[in-house]
């Protein structure tokens, strides 16, 4: 008989208006080992900060082995056996391996009657014995994860909350991450697994709960949860009533001149590969979608080609013109325009003064009321709604906004980065027949979006990234055809289904 041993029961949290988690229900069993997946902002980060103690829950009850947790500070949660390993490590950077450790084991020395013999152990555990005398900022990502993982297992926890520990590693140090905590795992201890990386839930998960807006769409078994035809709608998104753009260019035109071209392009956050020798390119008048689970680096490449983040490595050309080392401001000018995820518009300013902000710099005079007009023509309601400030428009018009912002500039290429993300169905319908006509104007457009059933039936051409790196490039066609693109999102399961 199980027994359980972590409990979540009608579990909410609310930031202002914004809703991350609703209404949820979580057993985990003594040794049990569960996955959470789902999309961005589907709320699994803060699941794990609500039973770590990092933050309080609005509503509902958490308990560890009958004892409610949910009102008690965080060091006491961890002193009662709940260990968390963040996403990116920050361990103390001048202590060593093993003083690291030490320092975590301190919060439960009355558990830990030996704590240097104790930390040895974990260590060994945790790949990590060889180095426990290497001061921890000297270690490469992988170690750093394993230390991350080791330093949550120093205070002897009942339950180990893991977020995206496989993150940013290649598929080698994928797979020694997966034996690392199989061994944990073996030791008896329950664990409650955030990840993006599907092979490491498919090699280690009992079980997968499936987040999305805050709320459980599913649970069962990985193979299950793969075919799950509610999960895959969630991941891949639906389709347009007008299906995918044909595969085969129109006799009458011609393939369109490169505006932008992304040659082995390489960044680095720290130790972290974010992109790993990424190209791909867009002409004139063509929309290109980025496909790729969460951290792929999507977000990333679009952040590099508008000069936010340096590169590691590689070219960005705009045009006949390299534009690598251009900074951000001076490439907007040069006709680079970003949508980043969110908007991120000056929300007390009217309409109307987002757009002209927008066009400050390549709108001016007669210029700027032909950009106006240009703008107005895509989305109708803007014109009507320009004296209102941005604050005050629905999520779906505050992205058309954006839009219009960007446009305001008259770019050469368009970034639009997760497109779709939120809005309502018909919005989005709205918002893709508007792009065919920012397409007519010769404006190329780089598309990273979650719905990917709804973006290849947009676009000309597809990449998909995976772990920093491509790993298809080709038509919409192709693409759908390719057993990677849901394996990408799914894990392998997935992938013959």
């Amino acid at each position: 008989m199980r027994t359980e041993l972590l409990t979540c029961r009608g579990v909410g949290k609310r930031f202002g208006g914004v809703v991350a988690l609703e209404h949820f229900d979580l057993s985990l069993g003594a040794g049990e080992l569960v996955g959470i997946i789902g999309p961005n902002g589907a709320g699994k980060s803060t699941l794990l900060n609500l039973i770590a103690a990092v933050q309080r829950p609005s509503v509902g009850e958490i308990e560890l082995d009958g004892v409610r947790i949910d009102r008690l500070p965080r060091a006491q949660v961890a002193r009662l056996g709940v260990g968390l390993a963040h996403q990116i490590p920050h361990p103390f950077g001048d202590m060593t391996v093993a003083q690291n450790l030490l320092v975590a084991s301190y919060a439960c020395r009355h558990r830990v009657p030996a704590p240097e013999r104790h930390v040895s152990t974990v260590l060994e555990l945790c790949g990590l014995a060889d180095k426990r005398n290497l001061p921890a900022r000297s270690l490469q990502l992988l170690d750093l994860k394993r230390l991350e993982v080791a330093r949550a297992l120093a205070i002897n926890p009942r339950v180990l909350l893991l977020d995206e520990v496989a993150a940013g590693l290649t598929a080698g140090e994928i797979d020694e991450v997966i034996e690392m905590l199989q061994a944990v795992h073996q030791q008896g201890t329950a664990m409650l697994v955030v990840e993006h990386v599907q092979t490491v839930l498919e090699s280690l998960a009992q079980r997968v709960v499936v987040l999305n807006w805050g709320r459980k769409i599913a649970e069962g078994r990985p193979a299950e949860i793969a075919r799950n035809p509610v999960v895959v709608d969630v991941y891949m998104g639906s389709r347009s009533a007008r299906g995918p753009r044909p595969s085969v260019p129109s006799p009458a035109r011609e393939e369109p001149s490169p505006v932008l071209r992304v040659d082995e392009v390489s960044v680095r956050y720290g130790p972290l590969r974010a992109l790993d020798r990424v190209s791909c390119q867009v002409g004139a008048g063509e929309i290109v979608a980025v496909l790729g689970p969460n951290g792929a680096g999507k977000t990333t490449l679009s952040r590099a080609i508008a000069g936010i983040v340096p590169l590691a490595g590689g070219r960005i050309h705009l045009g006949s013109l390299d534009v690598t080392g251009v900074p951000a401001h001076q490439r907007a000018r040069l006709g680079v325009a970003i949508v980043h995820e969110g908007g991120r518009l000056f929300r007390e300013m009217t309409v109307r003064e987002n757009l002209e902000l927008g066009g400050r710099y390549r709108s001016r005079g007669d210029a700027m009321r032909v950009a106006l007009d240009q703008v107005y023509g895509l989305f109708p309601r803007l014109k009507d709604w320009e004296s209102r400030t941005a604050a005050t428009l629905s999520g779906g018009y505050q992205q058309m906004l954006a839009i219009s912002r960007a446009l305001m500039a008259q770019p050469k290429v368009l970034i639009l980065d997760e497109l779709s993300l939120g809005l309502a169905p018909q919005v989005i319908e709205d918002i893709y027949r508007a792009l065919e006509r920012v397409r007519e104007l010769g404006v190329g457009m780089l598309l990273i979006e979650q719905n990917v059933h709804r973006t290849l039936d947009a676009c000309d051409r597809a990449y998909v990234l995976e772990r920093g790196q491509v790993t298809f490039v080709g038509t919409p066609q192709m693409a759908l055809q390719h057993p990677g693109l849901r394996a990408a999102y799914l894990g392998s399961r997935a992938a013959g289904s």
